[in-house]
């Protein structure tokens, strides 16, 4: 698969994915919601990244296997949520009578590095917003979609 120059934007057509923990209620309740809001938290890194982005992977182009090898070693991140990149651009939310819509995107984010998967490096932008219930609506959309996907795709992955 052929990725994407720096910053443009990913093909609607694919699936990205962020490696996870499960959640508290997964693992001690066996909850069906394998994956939390808080999967969805942007890094202090994210946060100072330009633009501020929530690192993610393309299918095809990196596998989970191989975005773990980025993690640190022994990472409980290991839930795969995978995310359809036009649901995740179609996500919309309401505050306090007000429609938000547009505000997320996936765009390419390259990294010079030589490693396995890392060309399939990309990015979720507009989790940054100024308004804090905005941005834990989005997250919390961002995990009803994974969760549902994970549900669609009759699979609960985990490396």
């Amino acid at each position: 698969m052929l990725t994407g120059n720096h910053l443009d934007p990913v093909d609607s057509s694919l699936y990205v994915f962020r490696l996870a923990r499960p959640s508290k209620d997964f693992e001690q309740k066996k909850s069906i919601f394998p994956i939390s809001f808080e999967a969805f938290e942007m890094s202090s890194a994210d946060k100072e990244g330009t633009p501020p982005h929530l690192s993610v992977w393309v299918e095809g182009c990196t596998t989970p296997s191989e975005a773990y090898a980025f993690l640190r070693p022994y990472s409980p991140n290991k839930i795969i949520c995978w995310l359809n990149v036009d649901d995740l651009r179609s996500i919309s939310c309401k505050i306090d009578e007000k429609v938000y819509q547009n505000l997320l995107d996936v765009l390419w984010i390259n990294i010079s590095n030589l490693r396995a998967g890392a060309q399939g490096h990309s990015g979720i932008t507009g989790l940054d917003q100024n308004l804090k219930l905005l941005r834990k609506d989005l997250r919390f959309k961002l995990a009803e979609l994974a969760n549902k996907n994970a549900g669609d795709r009759s699979r609960i992955n985990t490396i």
